[in-house]
């Protein structure tokens, strides 16, 4: 038996950051002009109900840096 961290693909349409993080980063947010509404993988409305903020963040990956949007929810221990 072992254990392992591992990237999970969820099917994820867009980049999501969990509003402790963003909190606890001190990172700007924008309010954005209309609400979203996100499901969880089981599609149940996830808790937090709409989603109304986002960050946008320079994400680097290598040599590469691209400016990424994220959506702030609550993505609750992930």
């Amino acid at each position: 038996m072992a254990e392992e961290q591992i990237l999970l693909d969820t099917g994820a349409t867009e980049n999501f950051i969990d509003q402790t993080t963003v909190d606890k980063l001190r990172l700007g947010t924008k309010r954005l002009p209309y609400t979203r509404k996100v499901f969880n993988i089981d599609r149940t409305l996830n808790r937090s109900g709409t989603i109304t903020k986002a960050c946008d963040l320079l994400v680097t990956q290598g040599n590469k840096k691209e400016q990424t949007r994220f959506f702030v929810t609550n993505l609750g221990s992930d």
